[in-house]
């Protein structure tokens, strides 16, 4: 839930690479010469200066320290992949049942819940190796 609450689920609804931008937009409202190799510098520029007119001078403080860890070159990809993952992992953990995420997770890829199916699907691939751990298992046992 707090993927939500704090808008990082909006990172989803674009490419990586844009979703890079805006977090090295975010970057350099701390660190101004903060260049990502793998960025456009033209489309980092135009987040910078979105998020310098939307983001509250209250936060500052708080979002400082993540975006001073953030300013080195990350996997713009791995990013993305990481919050799609997290946004899968709290859907399991809201509606507790593993096949419905599962078929939510592969029902744009035409795929089915059958195991060769599941095998070459990354993204079901992580959600079940997260079904199955124990940090599931302690997130799922603080909910009830």
């Amino acid at each position: 839930m707090r993927l939500v609450a704090t808008h990082l689920d909006q990172l989803l609804a674009v490419p990586p690479a844009d979703a890079g931008a805006l977090l090295a937009g975010v970057v350099r409202q701390f660190v101004p010469d903060f260049h990502h190799p793998d960025l456009k510098d033209e489309l980092v520029a135009v987040e910078s200066e979105r998020v310098a007119k939307l983001l509250p001078r209250k936060l500052k403080p708080e979002l400082m320290p993540f975006a001073v860890e953030c300013a080195g070159a990350f996997d713009v990809a791995a990013l993305h992949a990481a919050v799609r993952d997290g946004g899968n992992a709290v859907g399991l953990l809201a509606c507790g049942d593993l096949p419905a995420s599962l078929a939510a997770v592969v029902a744009g890829s035409g795929r089915t819940l059958a195991t060769a199916d599941l095998a070459a699907h990354p993204e079901a691939l992580a959600l079940l190796r997260f079904a199955l751990s124990d940090d599931y298992d302690e997130l799922a046992q603080a909910l009830e």
